[in-house]
C-alpha cells in the first residue's frame, strides 16, 4: 500500500518500521548484528532515549570501535506533513537519515528523510537545502512553530545538545561547558 504524500498525511503513516534499538555503549560490531538487516538503527542514551539515528553505512568502516553518533531528530507521531514543512523543524532535515517518531517516550517508526524530500518540491516550492533559504540561525528566538528537536552530539567534547532550527551556513554554538566556547562539530559524514 502507497501513501500519498498530503499536507494531511501523519508522519505516522510514512514511518517505516525497520528500525533496530541499540544501546549507546554497544560496539561497532554488536550494533551492526542489532541492526541485521534493519534500515536503522537508533541509537538509545541510558534513559531509553533516542540519542543517535544510524544505517549500516555508518558502521563502515568497522575499524573505530564505537558506533557513530549522527544527530536524531524526533518528533511527535501525529504530526502532519504539511506542519513540519511549516516549521522551522524542516531545517533539521540536512541533519539525519530520517525523523524518529516518539510517543509516550517509545520510539514507533523512522519517517526516512527522502520521503519527505520527494513531499518539499510539492509543498509551496520548499527546497529546504536551497541556498535561497531566508531564516538564519539568529532567527531562532523569533516566534513561530517547533515541531521537531535534533538531539547533536559534540563531536568536540561530548556535549548532547538541543537544536530545533539548523542553517548549515551558521553552525549553532555548543552548549556544554567545555572552554573556549565552540561551534557544534556534528557527526554527518560516515
Amino acid at each position: 500500500m502507497t501513501v500519498q504524500l498530503k499536507a494531511d498525511t501523519a508522519l505516522v503513516a510514512l514511518a517505516g518500521r525497520s528500525f533496530s534499538l541499540i544501546p549507546r555503549d554497544a560496539s561497532r560490531a554488536e550494533a551492526a548484528e542489532r541492526l541485521g538487516s534493519c534500515r536503522f538503527g537508533v541509537v538509545l542514551n541510558s534513559t531509553q532515549r533516542p540519542l543517535a539515528l544510524i544505517t549500516a553505512d555508518d558502521l563502515d568502516p568497522v575499524s573505530a570501535s564505537r558506533v557513530p553518533l549522527r544527530p536524531v531528530v524526533t518528533c511527535a507521531p501525529e504530526l502532519a506533513l504539511g506542519e513540519l514543512a511549516d516549521s522551522d523543524g524542516i531545517t533539521l532535515l540536512d541533519l539525519t537519515h530520517g525523523f524518529v517518531l516518539v510517543a509516550q517516550d517509545a520510539v514507533v517508526g523512522v519517517v526516512p528523510a527522502a520521503t519527505i524530500e520527494a513531499y518539499l518540491p510539492h509543498h509551496r516550492a520548499h527546497d529546504v537545502r536551497s541556498s535561497d533559504w531566508k531564516v538564519s540561525a539568529s532567527d531562532s528566538g523569533l516566534p513561530g512553530t517547533s515541531t521537531a528537536e535534533a538531539l547533536v552530539v559534540c563531536q568536540n567534547c561530548s556535549y548532547v545538545n538541543s537544536v530545533a532550527f539548523y542553517d548549515p551556513r551558521r553552525p549553532p554554538i555548543c552548549g556544554g561547558s567545555q572552554s573556549p566556547e565552540h561551534a557544534l562539530e556534528i557527526a554527518l559524514d560516515s
